[in-house]
């Protein structure tokens, strides 16, 4: 048997386990696909003006499932009311009405309901739709022209409807129009398209296709109602409620086709997923959708579907979320001449607007909780996880707010137009905003009325656009309505407003200055604007003359915020509105300077990171542990001596080294946070996303011990043979994990010899030790330990051997004695039995603990 075998009383194994987080389920269907051909090209009919096929809206929607009613969800959103602004005074301060204009040209019939949608494809060129006409313009809006949508194209089914929608991206421009179904209850919606801005304005939609949802698997006998449209990076997307000869629900349709290819004209192929595939109904599509477009519906009253369709991707996926209660019971809210103008209204999702940061739905709900009239639900999601953001109540308990709309404008703040009225309001169409300025606590009127709706009938949808050219990318484009002068369909008022910040009037230049993560910092400008407004605290705008030069702003260097410090990071710039790319000023560096504001809007945002302090310490010892630190933290301070504290900016990595050993205790591992990270590294990388603490963990070195127990007996040299041990220079005797060496000297040379091994010298067996070996012939020898092994070896020539052992490593081990002994072949001592002794030694091994 081995030492090393005898000595090793136990080893052990501890395996950690750790277990994964759970992704969020998603469920994904294939999409289909078809191909259309293009319309036969006929020239338009007569322009002239002629009575509408429908002369009254029906007060109720057709048949659509009703929404299940949901329980638990989440928490009601805690908001402040909106305030609502003068209905006589067009607002004033930074909110503008760059161009606010009744759109009703000589021959346009228009209805109560009117569902006004309008876009423009550069600063002069327009289209705009409602019940039941159309109209365009060349001059920026100042003048409109009337379209007559009956006869602008080939007669097809029951004739022209009147449902419209419009959508433009890249001078490519959509109108989407609806039409009634025949006598055999098919019906289809055209999708006709201007090429460029100029043909837009001159109202020349040269392709047009005819889509039946025949074409999207549905039975004969149907027809399409409540139309969408929006743009992604590469494709127009499109979407439509389908009804049966008996206006009954049968499903929905979401299709897409390229836009070069519906620019291109001739036979288009298209792409397409329905109701029976992913449920629902009544989608809206996110308008500026960018590479991924997203919709949704309710599946109760507390969840909601989210549905998205990657460009390129034959597949779309959806996620269930949970959703605060909201309530499908609306209340007649009467304006103050008792016409009530709230009858057609549902639970549909009514707006979808997408950032490059985000996207969202809104939609109407009756009373519920602190809100006590009707109601605009808002909710917020990332963009990049889907994650909610925000639940939001647009309301006041003073009138109803209803029909809302939404779009994101350049730099991804939200413009939302929708209808107001009841008690002192009759009813009329505002704009409510979410910017850096506001957060939806003000809504301002588009159109302003003084009658209610003779037919208790008024409102459907509104539109809010995205301008896709600059300087207008910055403001949106909406739609309104009121009704003046009596509540007939005559007495409607549809308009095309063109709304948005003070500082981005054409002509001039607006520079946002922004700070994250939190707003409230003081900011350093000069020189002034051109108003005389210099310096404030975030965020605000400040408006200078195009390519003004040398703008400088300072910011401090360290902010409280939120009972934490601040310290200031960089600089961020950007001068392209719309997108996520800025430029970085250094690091530190508290100042930047703007060298030409140029004709585009310049973006400035002071970030800042929280300081994260790390608090390094040390055990065994517990301090006085001499650390490198790297980088310095923000005082200056780089290496120190435990326990101390660093402070960095938030996300800094830190990088501690260890001495490998203090005094005669090893180094260990360190642990960040209660962690233990890698055995014996002695540099650990902390990223600074917290505060953290880390600790030099260090083993505590218990000295090994050697003691001689007792002599040995003499030799034929009349020398007792000698017995020592040795290990390393520098340990505190011998140690676990090291060699230790046992060694005899001054025994006969050239003779067989034994290391003799025990574990006791008490007792041998039956024997007490020390036990005289004169009973087996060894006369005046004693044996002084029991032997549980041997190891044997022959001297040499000077009469040495020694035997050189690792003790195992093993902390219930550290201090246990073994005792050594060598036996020495030696026929010249006149011994019956020829051997000799060397001293007997007690050796314990020290250790980490």
């Amino acid at each position: 048997m081995r030492t090393a075998t005898a000595l090793a009383l136990f080893t052990g194994v501890l395996v950690l386990g750790a277990t994964a987080a759970q992704p969020r389920t998603q469920t994904q269907v294939p999409v289909r696909h078809g191909v259309v051909a293009q319309d036969r090209v006929v020239p338009p009919g007569p322009n002239a003006p002629q009575p509408p096929r429908i002369m009254q809206e029906s007060p109720h929607k057709h048949g659509m499932p009703v929404v299940p009613i949901g329980y638990g969800g989440n928490p009601q959103p805690q908001n402040a009311p909106v305030l609502i602004a003068d209905p006589l005074a067009e607002a004033g301060g930074t909110y503008v009405h760059f161009r606010n204009d009744l759109v009703k040209p000589a021959g346009a019939s228009s209805s109560r309901i009117a569902e006004p949608a309008c876009v423009f494809a550069d600063q002069n060129n327009g289209f705009f739709t409602a019940n039941w006409y159309a109209a365009r313009t060349q001059d920026g809006g100042a003048n409109w022209a009337y379209v007559n949508p009956y006869t602008a194209f080939a007669a097809a089914f029951g004739g022209f409807c009147c449902d419209q929608r419009l959508v433009t991206t890249g001078g490519t421009t959509v109108w989407m129009l609806q039409y009634v179904a025949d006598g055999s209850g098919n019906g289809g919606t055209r999708l006709a398209v201007a090429t460029n801005s100029a043909n837009l304005g001159a109202g020349a939609f040269s392709h047009s296709w005819m889509f039946t949802p025949q074409l999207m698997g549905f039975a004969a006998g149907t027809w399409f109602d409540f139309p969408d449209c929006a743009s992604s990076g590469s494709n127009f997307y499109f979407a439509s409620n389908v009804f049966n000869a008996s206006s009954q629900f049968v499903g929905a349709v979401v299709w897409r086709a390229d836009i070069a290819a519906m620019a291109a004209g001739g036979s288009l192929g298209f792409q397409y997923v329905t109701s029976p595939q992913i449920g629902g109904a009544s989608y809206r599509l996110t308008q500026n959708a960018g590479a991924r477009i997203f919709w949704a519906y309710h599946e109760s009253t507390t969840s909601m579907r989210t549905l998205w369709w990657d460009d390129g991707v034959n597949s779309v996926f959806w996620e269930s979320k949970p959703m605060a209660a909201w309530s499908f019971n609306y209340s007649a809210d009467p304006g103050p001449d008792g016409r009530d103008w709230t009858a057609r209204a549902d639970s549909r999702i009514l707006g979808a607007y997408q950032s490059l940061t985000e996207f969202g739905f809104l939609w109407h709900s009756g009373p519920i909780g602190v809100q006590t009239r009707n109601f605009v639900r808002l909710a917020r999601f990332a963009l990049a996880d889907r994650a909610l953001l925000e639940e939001r109540s647009i309301y006041n308990n003073g009138l109803s707010f209803m029909y809302p709309a939404a779009a994101t404008n350049a730099a991804g703040h939200i413009g939302i137009a929708c209808a107001i009225g009841g008690g002192a309001y009759f009813p009329s169409s505002v704009s409510v905003l979410k910017d850096d300025l506001e957060n939806l606590s003000s809504a301002r009127f588009l159109a302003g009325g003084n009658a209610g709706p003779t037919s208790n009938v008024w409102g459907d949808y509104f539109t809010v656009q995205r301008p896709p050219f600059w300087p207008w990318e910055q403001n949106f484009v909406a739609t309104g309505m009121a009704l003046n002068g009596g509540g007939a369909n005559a007495n409607q008022e549809p308009r095309a407003i063109q709304f948005g910040r003070e500082a981005f009037q054409p002509g001039f230049t607006g520079l946002m200055v922004l700070s994250s993560p939190f707003n409230g910092v003081p900011i350093t400008l000069v020189p002034a604007d051109r108003f005389g407004e210099a310096g404030a605290n975030t965020p605000f705008y400040r408006s200078f003359t195009q390519s003004f030069a040398n703008i400088t702003a300072t910011a401090p260097s360290t902010m409280v915020s939120g009972g934490a410090t601040w310290f200031f990071e960089r600089w961020a710039a950007k001068a392209v509105p719309g997108t996520t790319s800025f430029g970085l000023g250094p690091v530190g560096q508290l100042s930047y300077t703007i060298g030409s504001i140029g004709v585009q809007a310049d973006t400035l945002e002071a970030r800042y990171l929280r300081a994260r302090t790390l608090t390094v310490q040390s055990t065994n010892p517990a301090a006085g542990t001499a650390i490198a630190v790297s980088p310095v933290d923000f005082d200056g301070n780089a290496n120190g001596s435990t326990s101390f504290t660093r402070r960095y900016r938030d996300g800094q990595p830190v990088t501690l080294t260890a001495p490998s050993a203090v005094g005669f205790n090893p180094f260990k591992q360190w642990r960040v946070d209660g962690v233990g990270q890698t055995p014996g590294q002695l540099a650990v990388v902390v990223t600074m996303d917290a505060d953290h603490t880390a600790v030099a963990d260090y083993f505590v070195n218990v000295a090994g011990t050697i003691t001689d127990i007792g002599p040995g007996c003499r030799g034929s040299s009349g020398v007792v043979p000698s017995h020592t041990i040795t290990w390393p220079g520098g340990q505190q005797g011998p140690q676990q994990g090291t060699p230790t060496t046992y060694s005899l000297s001054q025994a006969r040379p050239i003779s067989p010899c034994a290391l003799s091994l025990g574990f006791s010298d008490r007792i041998w067996g039956a024997f007490r030790l020390p036990l005289d070996l004169g009973i087996i012939g060894v006369t005046n020898c004693f044996q002084r330990h029991d032997i549980i092994s041997t190891e044997s070896a022959t001297t040499g020539i000077a009469g040495n051997a020694s035997k050189t052992f690792v003790w195992p490593v093993n902390a219930s081990a550290i201090g246990l004695p073994l005792f050594t002994s060598w036996f020495i072949v030696d026929p010249g001592t006149g011994r019956p039995t020829t051997l000799t002794l060397s001293n007997a030694m007690r050796s314990a091994a020290g250790g980490n603990l």
